[in-house]
């Protein structure tokens, strides 16, 4: 593969891991607002969890972008960060408080999750890097996962009016 088409490979990937960091960022102030905004302990509880589970994703994101920057054909190449208004894949905090209630909050979380869950697949199977495919391919299980819980969260608040016990996930 000649080596400018490897630069450009290497910048496609370095977008996308600048895009999921500012998703995953987005998703934890989203989670942090939704914890400050319920009035319910199990809703708060299982808010700050997602809003950490997250910022772990910064961190693994963040250190796989430092690694790819470390590669020769990057040497003095400056990436910028995602802006705010490329970032489609997940809707900030601002203005959680204007919800009603906890059910528009978790239909809120439920759409943030299934659109990063589908922007991970995408990422992973456009991925040529094995590394990163399987970094992809992770968090689309995780945004998966994410998924299910919220959905059942959201399904007792309507029929039951609670939240169920988050440690029982």
């Amino acid at each position: 593969m000649p080596l400018e088409e490897t630069r450009q490979d290497l910048l496609k990937i370095l977008k996308a891991l600048n895009k999921a960091i500012s998703m995953e960022k987005q998703a934890h102030f989203f989670y942090k607002a939704a914890a400050d905004f319920t009035q319910l302990k199990e809703g708060t509880k299982m808010f700050n969890w997602l809003s950490k589970f997250e910022e772990g994703h910064v961190l693994k994101l963040t250190s796989r972008k430092k690694e790819y920057l470390k590669h020769p054909l990057l040497a003095g190449v400056v990436i910028p960060d995602a802006e705010d208004s490329d970032i489609s894949e997940t809707s900030d905090s601002e203005g959680i408080n204007k919800f009603s209630n906890d059910i528009e909050v978790l239909k809120i979380a439920i759409k943030n999750e299934k659109r990063a869950y589908v922007f991970y697949l995408k990422k992973a199977t456009m991925s040529q890097d094995e590394t990163t495919k399987k970094l992809f391919e992770n968090f689309a299980k995780e945004e998966n996962k994410h998924i299910q819980i919220l959905e059942d969260q959201l399904h007792s608040l309507k029929m039951n009016k609670i939240y169920k016990d988050f440690e029982k996930f």
